[in-house]
């Protein structure tokens, strides 16, 4: 079964993201340059010559082993300093958000790997040394290699058998059970600590959907910490709102715009619906944002994993976030993982296998903690608020239909015809029903008036949008 839900999902701002570009290709010809990766790197190598190093990757012809990287947020260099067996990773935020934003999100990510090395017993990337930008330097992060393989080649590749998969996955467990024996008081992200206070220092979430919202030119707002998982996911959702209110085409038509803002509605009801979360008021957990399979690194001698990697934008979470499901378990995009598929029948296999080590684990440490032992919707609810660049996929494939039967039926009346044959009057139907069913959820709940409030605005930004677009197009 392989139903499409493409209709679903934010679009990008295509004018703004072209500026960004351009911005970067400007910062990595003066800024993110080798020579000040060198120079970053000498400030800690205590006089010892920097070279270029060899790099990462060197798994997969795919993934060749290279100096330079870009990521999604950062550009990446391997240096070798002499006398020193591991090379350095120097990583230059791009300048995708504002200033202000950028050094939290550095501070915090330096925070991060503070405490965990001190307090914990993940394994974490050594933190050589970092700067918050200078005259002369950009903000930068300077971390150790670990040589191995990322998760997501290896199980596409390498692991072969049960052994090598449970063996990573009890790994896997061993570290999400460390972080949840470590519990806060606050939701929030690590700050450095000023060394004035004992207690570990918090600033407000700061995700990396708010980071990739500041792509489409959306700049995020910067809460304190939350004491209670409400706020947080009261916060989480009116940040997708906001994105839907400030970006001038995250809609393209009348029903795009009336199911995107009732998403919000519907999570509302959901956690209603489900009574709550586990513990309102904590405690709470530091957890990864972005706990996709590219992020984790295996030493293939032993199918043990020896460094989570990009630990920017984690944040202290609730209970019911922090002991869900990992998205590594599988090579899955969360939106991809839809009923009756082969991705979530291997998912949901690895999910019994996953909980009954992360039990093991529990019990050695005479803890009471568990995770779900297969695919439920609160997992999607989890995968949705925490990256809520998945909301609006993830309510309508999963959330929407777990709490309105008739929108189930339709979907199941889809979802379990014989003949698939052609996928575009699937993917045609489903975009149909859940089209009837936003009309209709807004009359029945008296949602209408305001929502095409909201709606009429989005037009007329859609229109501009386009307008200049259009323009664009007609002079290249």
């Amino acid at each position: 079964m392989d139903v499409s839900f493409d209709f679903l999902g934010m679009d990008f701002d295509l004018i703004y993201r072209e500026r960004q570009q351009e911005l970067v290709a400007a910062f990595k010809a003066t800024d993110a340059t080798w020579e000040k990766a060198m120079m970053a790197a000498s400030l800690f190598s205590n006089g010892k010559t920097c070279i270029k190093g060899k790099g990462a990757g060197g798994e997969a012809a795919s993934f060749p082993r290279e100096p330079q990287r870009d990521g999604s947020f950062n550009i990446c260099y391997w240096v070798k300093v002499d006398g020193v067996d591991t090379e350095w990773v120097v990583r230059f935020p791009k300048p995708f958000a504002p200033e202000a934003v950028v050094r939290t999100k550095l501070r915090s990510e330096v925070a991060t790997l503070q405490y965990l090395s001190r307090h914990t017993r993940v394994p974490v990337p050594s933190l050589i040394g970092y700067g918050e930008g200078t005259d002369n330097l950009p903000p930068f992060l300077i971390i150790e290699h670990r040589e191995g393989w990322r998760l997501n080649l290896l199980w596409g590749s390498r692991v072969q058998n049960a052994w090598a998969e449970d063996t990573i996955m009890k790994s896997l467990a061993e570290i999400q059970h460390e972080l949840l024996l470590h519990p806060f008081n606050r939701i929030g992200m690590l700050d450095i600590s000023s060394g004035s206070t004992v207690e570990q220092e918090l600033i407000g979430p700061l995700s990396l959907d708010a980071l990739e919202h500041c792509r489409d030119g959306v700049v995020p707002n910067i809460a304190a910490p939350f004491d209670t998982a409400s706020e947080y996911y009261d916060f989480k959702l009116e940040l997708a709102t906001h994105r839907l209110r400030m970006q001038r085409n995250s809609i393209d038509s009348i029903s795009d715009g009336r199911r995107k803002f009732l998403n919000s509605h519907i999570i509302r009801e959901y956690l209603q619906a489900k009574g709550g979360t586990q513990a309102d008021r904590g405690p709470f957990y530091l957890a990864h944002p972005d706990l996709h399979g590219a992020n984790v690194i295996v030493d293939l001698a032993t199918f043990r994993i020896v460094s989570i990697l990009d630990w920017e934008g984690a944040c202290i979470v609730p209970l019911d976030d922090a002991s869900a499901l990992p998205r590594c378990l599988y090579n899955i995009l969360p939106y991809d993982l839809l009923p009756r598929s082969e991705q979530w029948t291997i998912y949901n296999d690895r999910a019994k296998r996953y909980s009954k080590l992360f039990a093991e684990v529990s019990r050695a440490y005479q803890t009471d903690f568990t995770v779900a032992d297969t695919i439920t919707t609160n997992l999607f609810f989890t995968w949705a608020v925490n990256d809520v660049r998945n909301l609006d996929s993830l309510t309508w494939e999963h959330l929407a239909p777990s709490l309105y039967l008739d929108l189930r039926t339709e979907y199941d009346r889809i979802y379990y015809r014989h003949d698939h044959s052609d996928r575009s009057n699937d993917a045609d139907a489903i975009k149909c029903v859940v089209t009837q069913f936003v009309e209709s959820l807004a009359l029945v709940g008296g949602l209408g008036p305001a929502l095409d409030k909201e709606v009429d605005k989005k037009l007329i930004h859609l229109q501009e949008y386009t307008k200049e677009l259009n323009i664009i197009k007609a002079g290249s």
